[in-house]
This record gives structure tokens, C-alpha cells and sequence, in this order.
């Protein structure tokens, strides 16, 4: 039970919020591999390093002039974004898979088209090839494409071309962006079912909020980011195990440390990115009232994010799952 202290403050927030964090509170209770040391998590907030939680620098170095254009390049590599450690076999040369985010940057500000929705579902599967450079591989490269031409369709059809209709329509509110962009998008619905029970991660359409509100903070100020919760994806728990705060069950950490996919959906799998976001929650409200402070879930993410890219050559790998959700 030393997992849900504190579950009561943590199940706060808007109502989507609440509810996504009550059925991860679901899968904390049931778990069978996963389980969460209270003690280093809050060991480990003692050492943060409180001036560096910022978001992160993704898409910085956006120049283009057109804010509308950089908006749906983001939307349109938030499409794509996930199982990027495909690129790479073991931690050791993960170099690759951040050569694959460098060269997607540079092709799409290079290529100054818009990406509306009409260029999206016109884009052909040997353009997605180019931009990913052959070198690197097909991995997962038909369900990009697929991703990215249904994203194109949907914002012809529902958005007039662009996904700033979709901000407009929520009136810029993160939760209302969230529900719409996973309603009406069928590949950022990122949920599932955990001993007959919905479970909710959200995480590429929670990402992709989080960068909007990075990049525009002085243009489109998105409202109510407090809905948002942590992003449950492969990099942080392997940060957080790292850290000693996740401990994994024999036989799981066994299959992680030698490569082997963990199945999507599979009990493995919905409890690692539960604990995930529940350590995010916790450590948030920990280092808040260490602090008197009002940081956020995603600021949290992003922090440990950053942390975890500092660490790659020390950590053990990470897990493998064969997804378009993260």
C-alpha cells in the first residue's frame, strides 16, 4: 500500500484529470510487476535541481515567421512521434535515434509547405523515407505514413486544413484541445483496458499540447495546462528505474535488460506507463510543497525527460514495445 500514499491528493484536478488518474490509481493497487520505492522518489526530489525544471527546448529552433505553419509542423511530427528507439539496437548507439528527430526537423522547416491537411494526405511513403533517411530504416515507417495521411483527411474534413482550427474550437483550453485532438485524431486515442477497466494515457496528443504551450507562450497562451498529466512513454521509466524509484519484477526487468518486446497492452506494459505517470504526480506534489511552488505535471515530464537524456550511457535499457503511442 506505501504506493497510493498520498493517492487522494494526487486524484485532483479537472474532471478528466481526475478520472484518468483514478483508474492509474486502479492499476498502482492491482500490480503485479511494478512497484514504486516512496523513500527514493523522495530522496530524489531532495536533489532536484529546482532552477532547471523548464520545458523542454523541442522544436526551439523554430525561425519560421508563420506561426500557423510551425503549429502544424508540430502537429504533424507529433504524428510520427513515437518508437523512435527503433533506430537504434542498444542505448550505446542511441546517437541514431536523435540523428532521426534532427533530420525530421531539418527536412520539415527546410521544406517551407504549410502542412495542411491537403498536403498531408497527399504526402507518398517514399517523401516519408526521404525525410527519414534511408539509413535509418523502415521501422514502423507504413503506420507513420498512415498516421499522417488519416491526420491530413480528418483536418480537410472536420478542421479547414489546419490544426489552429482545432485550438480555436477548444478556445485554447489544454483539456478541451486534449479531448478534441484524441476524438477526432483515432491515433492519438492512446487508451486501453487493464483487468476490465479503461485506462487512459493520452500521451502524443498530452506531448504535443506541451510544445504548443512551449513555443507560444507569448502568442497562443493555451489555458488550463494544470489538466495535463505526466507522458507516459519508454525514456522516464527507464530514468526512474535508474533512480531506484521503479522496481520491476524479475522476470520483467529480465526481458527489458535483454531487448525483448514487451507486448503492447499487456499487463507489463499498462503498469510500467501507470507508475510512470504516477511517479510524475507524486514527485510533482512533493517538490510543490518542499518549495511552495506551482509546477506542473508536463513541467515535471519534461524535467525528468531532460534529466534522462544526460544519463543514457548509465542506464540500463530501456523497455521495447511495438506501438504508435509512444
Amino acid at each position: 500500500m506505501k504506493n497510493l500514499v498520498g493517492a487522494n491528493r494526487l486524484i485532483k484536478g479537472t474532471s478528466l484529470k481526475r478520472k484518468m488518474l483514478a483508474k492509474i490509481k486502479f492499476v498502482v493497487k492491482k500490480s503485479k510487476f511494478v512497484k514504486l520505492d516512496r523513500r527514493r522518489l523522495n530522496n530524489f526530489v531532495l536533489k532536484m535541481d529546482v532552477p532547471k525544471i523548464y520545458v523542454s527546448d523541442y522544436f526551439s529552433d523554430c525561425k519560421l515567421e508563420n506561426y500557423e505553419e510551425v503549429l502544424n509542423l508540430i502537429f504533424s511530427f507529433s504524428c510520427i512521434n513515437f518508437a523512435f528507439w527503433g533506430f537504434s539496437v542498444h542505448n550505446r548507439i542511441s546517437r541514431r535515434s536523435e540523428t532521426a528527430m534532427q533530420i525530421m526537423k531539418k527536412i520539415f522547416l527546410g521544406r517551407r509547405e504549410k502542412y495542411t491537411g491537403a498536403f498531408l494526405q497527399d504526402l507518398t511513403l517514399s517523401e516519408l523515407w526521404r525525410a527519414f533517411n534511408k539509413r535509418l530504416g523502415a521501422f514502423l515507417m507504413g503506420e507513420r505514413w498512415n498516421n499522417l495521411r488519416e491526420a491530413g483527411v480528418i483536418l480537410s474534413l472536420k478542421f479547414g486544413n489546419s490544426y489552429l482550427n482545432v485550438l480555436k474550437e477548444a478556445k485554447f483550453d489544454a483539456e478541451k484541445i486534449l479531448t478534441l485532438t484524441s476524438k477526432y485524431f483515432p491515433s492519438f486515442d492512446d487508451r486501453t483496458l487493464y483487468k476490465g477497466k479503461e485506462i487512459q494515457f493520452h500521451k502524443r496528443a498530452q506531448s504535443l499540447i506541451s510544445m504548443i504551450a512551449n513555443i507560444y507562450k507569448n502568442f497562443y497562451r493555451l489555458t488550463n495546462l494544470a489538466s495535463l498529466t505526466g507522458f507516459a512513454d519508454y525514456r522516464i521509466p527507464q530514468l526512474l528505474r535508474h533512480l531506484g524509484i521503479l522496481k520491476y519484477a524479475k522476470d520483467l526487468g529480465e526481458k527489458i535488460d535483454n531487448y525483448e518486446l514487451i507486448t503492447a497492452e499487456s499487463e507489463q506494459e499498462i503498469e510500467i506507463r501507470a507508475f510512470t505517470i504516477w511517479a510524475i504526480e507524486l514527485i510533482k506534489n512533493e517538490i510543490n510543497k518542499l518549495y511552495n511552488m506551482n509546477f506542473l505535471s508536463w513541467e515535471i515530464d519534461n524535467y525528468l525527460w531532460n534529466l534522462s537524456r544526460k544519463k543514457l550511457n548509465e542506464m540500463l535499457p530501456h523497455h521495447r514495445t511495438l506501438t504508435i503511442y509512444y
